[in-house]
């Protein structure tokens, strides 16, 4: 039997000091220990707002950097196995976008949820939310992976991509949708690490990812020593074997490091309500984030009609795009758990201080950009491509598509700040009327005017519309949330 320790009366009586010291002792002994994502959340709230940004957005642009990297040197390595291996590369992504663009959106309703959870100061939400947001990312991913595998080559053939080229496809696609179960876990437990306001630790396991994807890719793609030639199929394993790396680290941040996932489940009838407060988001911004491959889907078949070169240097371009924006992702992921656990904090003056420096930040990002890719274009089109005609379309791109970044990433980042204001629908707006407004009308007016380079500039084009749309948008919508707490006020 333990026996409860209390204070002395006559000791507290005849010392009120010494009792004063002893009263606060028992209650930080009965007070529990913030977690490491408590504490950060306050430091979001309080610290100086461009700094903050920065220090978040650094660590998330060597992350994304790095993935994208990666993920260019994969497609180089794929590329030296011929035009065709290059044009099947350029006909997935639309494809594994799609999956990924459905986690990534589950990951923003996470960041979202659980950013505002911490906002508001609910260590037990945090808790079921982090853990309830794997179990629910799992099921998802592997009912559309396991409807992947039955429908490969009647999506591919829907794609545009002729009868020679299905092999490839299905070598790398077979081995891509079997693995890509693994994918999730990572990918929503980085969500979680990013709502609590520690983006390094997401950046780092990004990073192995992709040093481990690119070191196997030589072996199992071109073979070496035991590793036999694989070509397409190798190129795949090399993706999946990162994937399990990714995985078992992602999890010892968690559940170790953070003390996030909990053994305590709640019971089976509360995970629906648990699953609607990450859905509120994160059904919208997993709806938005497949509209993104399925506008590059569209634009993939636009450009099949100009011939495989142009779906090459399509495929090309945006790996290079994808590099040379990883700042403006960054940025953007970083905002939506800064606006979350603001909104959840009810600060709405530091949100519209931290709008008016991201469109500061963005605008010298992409001026910065422009400059650097100008001079770059025909060195990397010669990197990438043996064929003239393919290299002449990625120079073409890269002369007129950065000249539009900086108004553009703006845009990704004022709809990634309407999902952490838990306006998914308005988000889904943007995303619609940058892809399907803006983009692809575009794009399919320079086809008919300019063939395969008329739609490159078309895509350019509507770049800068949807920018200029998304940024007066979020504007606006902070301007009205300013309005309303100065009423209640």
């Amino acid at each position: 039997m333990v026996r409860q320790r209390t204070a002395n009366p006559s000791f507290t009586g005849s010392n009120p000091v010494a009792a004063s010291l002893f009263r606060r002792c028992l209650d930080q002994r009965s007070r529990p220990t913030p977690s490491p994502a408590s504490r950060r959340s306050q430091q979001i709230l309080t610290a100086p707002l461009a700094p903050l940004i920065r220090r978040m957005t650094a660590p998330l642009v060597l992350g994304i950097a790095s993935i994208i990297f990666f993920s260019v040197v994969d497609t180089w390595f794929v590329s030296r196995l011929g035009e065709d291996a290059l044009a099947a590369i350029g006909f997935t992504f639309p494809v594994t976008f799609f999956v990924m663009h459905v986690t990534m959106g589950l990951g923003i309703g996470v960041t979202a949820a659980i950013g505002q959870a911490l906002g508001q100061g609910s260590d037990t939400d945090v808790r079921q939310l982090a853990t309830q947001s794997l179990i629910l990312g799992v099921i998802v991913v592997l009912a559309l992976s396991a409807l992947g595998l039955l429908t490969i080559d009647a999506l591919f053939r829907l794609l545009g991509a002729p009868d020679h080229l299905l092999p490839l496809i299905r070598d790398y696609m077979m081995i891509w949708y079997a693995g890509v179960g693994m994918l999730v876990i990572p990918m929503l437990s980085n969500s979680v690490l990013r709502a609590t306001g520690d983006t390094l630790s997401p950046a780092l396991v990004m990073f192995a990812a992709g040093l481990v994807n690119v070191g196997l890719d030589p072996l199992l793609i071109f073979g070496a020593g035991p590793f036999p030639r694989l070509e397409m199929a190798g190129a795949a394993l090399a993706t999946v074997a990162s994937w399990m790396i990714a995985l078992i680290v992602a999890l010892l941040l968690v559940g170790r490091r953070e003390r996030l996932l909990t053994r305590h489940i709640e019971p089976l009838h509360h995970w629906p309500a648990r699953w609607r407060q990450i859905l509120r988001v994160g059904l919208p911004a997993a709806v938005t984030n497949v509209l993104i491959p399925i506008g590059n889907g569209v634009l993939t078949r636009i450009l099949a009609n100009a011939g495989t070169a142009a779906v090459a240097a399509f495929g090309v371009t945006m790996r290079i795009e994808s590099l040379a924006l990883a700042g403006m992702f960054a940025m953007a992921t970083a905002m939506t758990a800064v606006t979350a656990q603001h909104f959840g904090a009810n600060s709405v003056e530091r949100l519209r201080a931290a709008f008016a420096f991201c469109v500061r930040e963005t605008l010298v990002w992409g001026a910065i950009i422009a400059a650097v890719l100008w001079p770059l274009a025909g060195p990397l089109a010669g990197t990438f491509a043996d064929s003239g005609r393919v290299a002449a379309l990625i120079v073409h791109y890269l002369h007129r598509a950065p000249l539009t970044y900086g108004l553009f990433g703006m845009g990704i980042v004022a709809a990634s700040m309407l999902n952490g204001l838990h306006r998914p629908m308005e988000a889904m707006a943007l995303i619609v009327i940058r892809l399907f407004v803006a983009i692809v009308p575009a794009a399919w007016i320079g086809m008919q005017m300019g063939g395969a380079a008329g739609a490159l500039s078309g895509i350019a084009v509507g770049y800068l519309v949807s920018g200029v749309v998304g940024t007066l948008w979020l504007g606006l919508r902070l301007r009205r949330m300013t309005h309303r707490s100065h009423v209640v006020t």
